[in-house]
Order: structure tokens, then C-alpha cells, then sequence
């Protein structure tokens, strides 16, 4: 038997699988589907910022479009630590197409650069 903590809403149901699959727990079908996904292939989005060359701004947040394996999160910050922006971005401007073939643009979530 497993517990997982179902994060899709602010309920934060503490949910149970037993072996045969069934999830007890639950306040709303959501936290079934969502404790069935988490269980054969965990997804997230992800959050986080890229360096800048502005000095006024030396960090830019950005986020995934989709959700993305978590098993490959740590690839994907490896990647975007390894990348430096230095071009003036406003908000939802993509930074990076498809990050490593995942089928999810990595955009920006501020305008702290486009003035």
C-alpha cells in the first residue's frame, strides 16, 4: 500500500493505493486520476529562473508550457543552468523551444526585461 498526497487541489487529500490499484481517500474524481498518473508517470511543471546579462535584472523566471516527466526535471535544470540570456524577453516569450524534446516550451514569466 502506498500514500501519496494529491497536490491538484487546495483539498490536499492524502490518498491510498493498495496493490490491486484502488485508491481510497479522495474527495473528488480528480485525485483519483491524478494518484493513477503519479503512480505510472509522475509529471510536473516546472519553475525556475535562467541567468541574464542585465545587470538590473540578473535572473529571468520562467516556466515549462506543459507539464514534463518529473524523472527529467533534473536534465532540464542542468540545461537551463547552463544557459544565459541576453536578449530582452517580456512575458510568455518563449526561451526555449521543445527543451530537450519533452513537447513543452520553456517561457518567460516576467516583464522584467522588456523595458
Amino acid at each position: 500500500m502506498k500514500e501519496i498526497l494529491c497536490i491538484i487541489c487546495p483539498n490536499g487529500c492524502r490518498m491510498t493505493v493498495n496493490d490491486s490499484g484502488s485508491v481510497s481517500g479522495n474527495f473528488c474524481g480528480r485525485g483519483a486520476e491524478f494518484v493513477k498518473a503519479e503512480i505510472t508517470r509522475p509529471m510536473r511543471t516546472l519553475t525556475t529562473t535562467i541567468k541574464t546579462v542585465f545587470p538590473s535584472t540578473p535572473m529571468l523566471s520562467v516556466r515549462t508550457v506543459r507539464e514534463i516527466p518529473k524523472a527529467n526535471i533534473p536534465d532540464v535544470m542542468r540545461f537551463l543552468n547552463s544557459l544565459t540570456i541576453n536578449e530582452k524577453l517580456g512575458v510568455g516569450d518563449i526561451v526555449v523551444e521543445n527543451v530537450l524534446g519533452l513537447n513543452s516550451n520553456v517561457i518567460a514569466t516576467s516583464a522584467l526585461l522588456t523595458s
